[in-house]
């Protein structure tokens, strides 16, 4: 039976693993970038360290929230990063936060549907459909600003070649 549940969760996975309409997701375009172009900025962009880990930044609050602790967030937070130096350290990155979305996809799974009507922790935060579906929306637009970097310096290296 399909439930706004079961929804949420392969919608998440989706932009996540793959599956979805654009046909694109993390583990994919991670995967393809080397450790050597994740802290370039173009343009006074962020890099794609800082967006990565900006975007993910809500699957660990929100996996601590489903689990039943205090939402512990700041929008400032999400923007820190780990020091990564190392294609290793670049895809164990990329593989904890795969962890961390397998966990929270599994839990939105048993939520019932009527959990996603209710407030997200304090009224200001809306409701947790607005929360999961904002969130994933977000994903997708960081994704595509990786993307679109490491196109670029993609193409750049091909031309300097």
């Amino acid at each position: 039976m399909t439930t706004i549940s079961s929804q949420m969760a392969k919608h998440l996975r989706d932009v996540v693993f793959g599956g979805n309409w654009s046909v694109s997701n993390y583990q994919q375009v991670i995967r393809s970038i080397p450790v050597a172009w994740i802290h370039r900025s173009l343009q006074g962009s962020n890099s794609i360290l800082t967006l990565f880990c900006h975007a993910t930044y809500y699957i660990g609050v929100q996996l601590e929230v489903t689990k039943g602790n205090p939402l512990v967030a700041k929008d400032e937070w999400s923007f820190k990063t780990p020091e990564i130096n190392t294609q290793e350290e670049w895809m164990q990155l990329l593989q904890e936060k795969m962890a961390q979305t397998e966990e929270l996809a599994s839990l939105l799974e048993t939520l019932p549907d009527e959990q996603w009507q209710a407030i997200f922790v304090q009224e200001k935060y809306g409701t947790w459909f607005r929360n999961f579906a904002g969130c994933i929306e977000h994903l997708h637009y960081h994704l595509g600003q990786i993307a679109l970097i490491a196109t670029i310096i993609k193409r750049e290296q091909e031309q300097a070649d």
